[in-house]
């Protein structure tokens, strides 16, 4: 009997990814579609949409701005994670994100999944990255334990900057390379 995780695979994105736009549009729309999941936006994608995400993601990839990891559990698309450098001054910081389905959660996959990009955009932009930051509404407070787990430390908490039934803090946490 297989135990769980030789059924889970973690990978960067590629590009014979585009041909499987499907799985990562079901994984998006179903992020999108989960109030717990609390993302920044709030549409549901088309096919077309995501193939030209996924294009756009696989560049910033190929000019070494961007890291973007994968995780399957049987061949499905339940979590993504990504690091993305940003530009001209902030040059040396980050952006983290990550994003799992309920199927995912409880499973420690998150973990495994943030420490492969984390890991990932180390390697790939080296000296340049010194500091990564994520930021989540302040009603997902349960998730700082997890970003503390990693190594993240709280800055800053920034009045109104999500909008869901009503206006909500923003929270800011970040991790020094």
């Amino acid at each position: 009997m297989k135990d769980e995780f030789d059924r889970v695979l973690i990978r960067s994105l590629i590009e014979v990814d585009i041909d499987n736009a499907e799985k990562f549009l079901k994984f998006i729309n179903e992020i999108i579609n989960d109030p717990s999941a609390k993302v920044s936006f709030n549409k549901q994608r088309v096919i077309n949409e995501e193939k030209m995400w996924l294009k756009e993601v696989i560049g910033l990839i190929n000019q070494k701005k961007m890291v973007q990891m994968v995780v399957f559990l049987d061949n499905e698309v339940v979590g993504m994670s990504d690091v993305t450098l940003q530009r001209e001054r902030k040059s040396h910081v980050g952006e983290f994100g990550i994003a799992l389905t309920e199927k995912a959660r409880g499973r420690k996959l998150g973990s495994k999944l943030a420490k492969a990009a984390i890991e990932e955009s180390m390697n790939l932009f080296g000296d340049r990255l010194r500091v990564i930051k994520v930021s989540f509404p302040v009603s997902k407070n349960q998730v700082k334990d997890f970003y503390k787990s990693l190594g993240f430390i709280e800055v800053a908490i920034i009045p109104d900057q999500y909008l869901f039934d009503e206006l909500e803090a923003e929270t800011v946490i970040i991790k020094r390379i």
